[in-house]
Parts: structure tokens; sequence; C-alpha cells
């Protein structure tokens, strides 16, 4: 069955990346003055539709290969159970959540909210998790990030806690110091590349998002504690 799960993933990762490009810049629209015009439907077809729509190909391929490799990934390391299309769906919002950031350095309440509502629901299905664990590290995530927003000067926003308090539902407690520390290793090495290397100055925005995904969809590769 293992043989069979992976290339579905693959495929359906494929698909979903596809459809994130698509729809992300539409779902992003309402909060930009000037919103660029949305991808056509072209980009719907995987892999190839950037290039047939002539709309940012190597964007579009990008999305949608690295949302593959991860719900292979998933797959392989999950097996065949109910826990692969919980984290799917995960990588899925982290991943778009991500690409809303990288490109207009914004992180939605329409993807931040309902994520962290979803999560504690599906938290019944993730072994070692719960509902109990799910809250507990919904709020200290939340915590956590707000004090460092707070005394931060800037350098993390409300974004970076709403995704926080996401990440915090997905994994739970204790689960989700590996995700939060793995993404804050990952954003500070990526800020000393941004500053040191690209010579950008401390006042350039600077996209912290994606980097907490990617330390949050590591972090699902982690067995939980039981």
């Amino acid at each position: 069955m293992l043989q069979l799960t992976a290339p579905i993933a693959g495929l359906a990762g494929l698909l979903t990346g596809s459809i994130i490009v698509f729809t992300m810049p539409r779902l992003a629209a309402y909060r930009l003055q000037e919103p660029p015009p949305p991808p056509p439907a072209g980009v719907l077809v995987p892999l190839v539709g950037g290039l047939i729509s002539s709309w940012r190909p190597l964007w579009c391929a990008a999305v949608e290969l690295v949302t593959a490799v991860v719900f292979v990934l998933l797959a392989l390391h999950t097996g065949d159970t109910r826990q692969l299309p919980v984290y799917c769906f995960y990588s899925a919002l982290l991943i778009a959540i991500a690409t809303v950031d990288i490109q207009h350095r914004l992180v939605l309440n329409r993807l931040s909210y309902p994520g962290v509502v979803i999560a504690l629901a599906a938290s019944f299905l993730i072994p070692g998790i719960g509902i109990g664990s799910a809250l507990l590290g919904t709020v200290i995530a939340f915590a956590l990030f707000f004090v460092i927003e707070l005394l931060g000067k800037g350098a993390m926003g409300p974004g970076d806690t709403k995704l926080a308090t996401l990440i915090g539902a997905m994994t739970g407690f204790p689960g989700l110091f590996n995700a939060l520390l793995t993404g804050v290793i990952l954003g500070g090495v990526a800020a000393v590349v941004y500053l040191l290397v690209l010579r950008r100055s401390r006042k350039d925005k600077f996209a912290y998002g994606p980097y907490l995904a990617a330390g949050a969809i590591i972090a699902l590769f982690i067995p939980h504690m039981a």
C-alpha cells in the first residue's frame, strides 16, 4: 500500500501546489492597495501551467514541486495512516501562508485563524497530541511570540505571532518547541545572509513567516511524545 500511497501523494501535492498558486493572490488582494492582476486559470495545470499562461513559470513550478516533495516525504514517513491527510493539509496551509508572506509580507487572518480551529479539531487524529496538548501548544506559542513581538522592536510582527499560534495548535506541547526553534534558527541564518551577503538594510522588511512554516513542516517528521 505504501508503494501506491507515495505516488498518489506526489500527484496530490502537484495539484495542491497549483491551487495555492492560483488562489493565494486572490485571497490576499483585499489587503493590498493596488493588487496585481491575479494568475490566469492556466496555472492550475501542474508543472506546465506557468509556461502555458506565461505567468511566473518558475514560481509556479517551485511551489508545486515543493508541495509535492513534502507530500511524498510525509507519505513515506507516516505510511498509510489517518495522519497523512492531516499532515498534508497542515503542510499545504503552511506553504500557502509562506507564499503570501514571500510575495506580500502578509500573514492572512483568513488562513491563520481558521487553521487554528481546524488544527485543534484534527488533534484527535494525531497520536501523541490530542486536544489538551494542542490547546496548550496554542496558548504557549501565542504567549512566547507575543512577548517577542512586544520586546523585539519590530523584529517580528503580529503576523508572526498568529503563525506561531497556528503552529502551536498543529504540533501541540511539547512539539511546538521543535517547530518554533527550528523555524527561528532557519530565519536567523536567512537574516544573516540577508544583511551580510545581500547587503540589505535592517530597515528593509524581512519575511520571517516562511522560515517558521518550514520549521513546522520539519517538525511533522519528529515523533510526538505520547
